[in-house]
């Protein structure tokens, strides 16, 4: 529990210590995941689950870097994301909180496209493993912490509304044994953003 309140301590002095003085933006957005589980084998090389699809859900926050550059953007945002993977008849779902804390360029000084790609901190929450039907909770078993890097383009519209795709490289194993595998998530975000 103390590290859960460090955690969103942290965000949250970061974005308020950044967002001093300057233009607040904030809005909602939603969207699918097709997430993957990576796993790398010492004998056995690399192996990837099949995708699944799950939602995403959640807010952000913008503000510029610096007021000489008004098209680079500070983007943190706060989501709820059901990821996992499947293989034969093995399913796994996780569910986490994630931090992405981007840099978004957009293209054009009056909006429009952009791109954007930052780390993403991650707490799981909870971890269910399902083997022919039979469900089982994982989640001690694998690490709450994680660290990703997250990268993607988008556009957006005038009225506010935002469309986004971005990729989500786990770069901290998910699993919490030291055993002959690592396991890490892959995942590709579809969402639509609604600035308020």
């Amino acid at each position: 529990m103390r590290r859960l309140l460090i955690f969103f301590t942290a965000a949250f002095l970061l974005t308020v210590t950044h967002a001093n003085a300057q233009e607040l933006i904030y809005g909602l957005k939603g969207g699918l995941n097709v997430s993957k589980l990576h796993v790398s084998s010492d004998g056995d090389g690399n192996v990837s689950s099949d995708s699944k699809v799950n939602v995403v859900l959640g807010g952000y926050l913008q503000t510029p870097f610096t007021s000489s550059i008004s098209n680079l953007i500070f983007q943190p945002e706060l989501l709820l994301s059901f990821e996992g993977g499947k293989t034969g008849g093995v399913k796994i779902n996780t569910t986490f909180i994630n931090a992405p804390l981007l840099a978004k360029y957009y293209l054009m000084e009056d909006k429009g496209f952009y791109l954007e790609a930052g780390p993403q901190l991650s707490l799981l929450l909870s971890s269910k493993v399902k083997v022919d039907g039979e469900s089982e909770d994982s989640t001690d078993e694998l690490n709450r912490f994680g660290l990703g890097f997250g990268f993607g383009l988008g556009y957006e519209l005038d009225n506010g509304i935002g469309f986004d795709v971005r990729y989500n490289l786990g770069l901290t194993k998910l699993n919490e044994n030291d055993g002959d595998f690592d396991m890490t998530g892959r995942t590709f975000q579809f969402t639509v953003s609604y600035r308020l």
